[in-house]
């Protein structure tokens, strides 16, 4: 494992797997909604969100948290490892009402205010229908990968043991 990307509803925790996986591997964390969202929500431009993306899959390791669909098909072919958080929408919208509610983020983002609307809960709550369908379809298509399917926090946290335990963790 030296490529893993970390997909997942919003509120699944990506960013915080993310953050623990990279604590106990060595590897460089790279949150991209960090480095996509510019203050006040503004989003970049496509083209160089496109060439940031390319040169960061680039790097010989890392640990990447996103889904950001125009740049998916890249980044799966780059990565060796997929890591999906594939929890019940529940625990998604509690994960991002908490978020909200306590202003924590494992990735802080440039100067945007957490905030749920209307349209982001429908996007959180149609995940798992609509969005996640088309992740499995694709990691069907690459056969090379290790994925890793964790349907509950529980599964998440045996899963970052058993990384402790396999020694990744360059300093050990």
């Amino acid at each position: 494992m030296k490529k893993i990307l970390i997909l997942g509803s919003s509120g699944a925790g990506k960013s915080t797997a993310a953050q623990k996986l990279g604590m106990i591997t060595g590897l460089p964390v790279i949150h991209l909604d960090s480095l996509y969202w510019q203050p006040n929500w503004g989003r970049t431009e496509r083209e160089g969100w496109q060439k940031k993306v390319k040169e960061l899959c680039s790097l010989p390791e890392w640990i990447m948290d996103g889904n950001f669909s125009s740049t998916l098909d890249y980044r799966l072919s780059q990565a060796d490892t997929v890591i999906i958080l594939y929890y019940p929408k529940i625990i998604n919208l509690f994960g991002i009402i908490k978020r909200r509610i306590t202003s924590t983020r494992a990735d802080k983002l440039n100067n945007c205010k957490e905030k749920i609307d209307w349209k982001f809960l429908k996007y959180v709550w149609t995940f798992n229908q609509i969005i996640m369908p088309q992740i499995l379809e694709k990691l069907k298509l690459s056969n090379d990968k290790k994925v890793f399917i964790i349907k509950n926090r529980k599964q998440l946290k045996k899963f970052l043991a058993e990384q402790k335990n396999y020694g990744h963790n360059p300093s050990h």
